[in-house]
């Protein structure tokens, strides 16, 4: 993943550039004769002449959609630049965009291929990705929750290696109708690939305590559940490692 921006000092030129799935967000806003951008909405927010009001258009996608797609933001003023596009501002203010790779002029029809040859081939495909996010300057752990996509990870990260993968989840202290816990699922999983398996079990009140962090760190509105856990997950797994787990069960 990569946002990039460039300068070209002979052509006079700035070029921002997105990674082709758009993994790393890239936001910019052009107003009062400049164009500012990062990677987060805090930092054009920095800017005082940054306006900052809501885009409605914008707010009728979340409220549709539980998202909004780029170039749409909504704060009015701002813009998110596609994934797999790049976009070049001249020193004379004329701004051009284009998109450099899209997923459809990838592709191959199976139509003529069996079941099976279409499971190799996805199979395959899999065990090349994962092979190339193991290389890392860092332990490679696996976000477990004992569901399709996540037990097929821990299986493919489990293959090949001496050391064992390590595994995180998250629960809740107690069962929730609405909620039912996928622990047992991910436990299963995890003695199954013979994974370094680690637990936390999240209370009540730890939503409410990690609110103002969760706001602060939300660049954009997202209708979806589990940012808390996530968050979680995220930290700990930069901690790992380095130092304790506190308030982590390993298994």
């Amino acid at each position: 993943m990569f946002a990039i921006a460039l300068w070209d000092a002979k052509r006079r030129q700035l070029w921002l550039i997105r990674d082709r799935i758009g993994v790393k967000p890239l936001y910019y806003s052009i107003h009062h004769g400049r164009i500012t951008f990062a990677s987060e909405i805090k930092a054009l927010l920095e800017d005082e002449e940054q306006q900052r009001s809501v885009n409605e258009e914008a707010l009728y996608h979340y409220l549709s959609f539980n998202a909004t797609t780029s170039p749409a933001h909504p704060l009015l003023g701002h813009s998110k630049l596609a994934p797999g596009t790049w976009l070049r501002v001249n020193e004379d203010g004329q701004v051009q965009q284009c998109r450099y790779w899209d997923v459809w002029d990838h592709t191959q029809p199976l139509t003529n291929a069996s079941e099976d040859e279409i499971a190799e081939r996805i199979l395959s495909e899999l065990r090349t990705s994962v092979k190339l996010r193991k290389i890392s300057d860092v332990p490679v752990g696996v976000f477990l929750s004992g569901g399709i996509d996540s037990s097929t990870n821990a299986a493919l990260f489990s293959d090949g290696d001496g050391q064992p993968v390590r595994t995180f989840s998250i629960g809740y202290d107690h069962e929730y109708p609405s909620y039912p816990s996928e622990l047992p699922y991910a436990r299963k999983i995890a003695q199954k690939v013979g994974a370094e398996h680690h637990e936390l079990l999240l209370k009540e009140n730890d939503l409410f305590e990690s609110l103002p962090l969760i706001i602060r760190h939300q660049d954009e509105t997202a209708g979806r559940s589990g940012l808390r856990a996530g968050l979680l997950r995220f930290e700990t797994c930069s901690r790992c490692g380095r130092q304790s787990l506190p308030g982590w069960r390993r298994l």
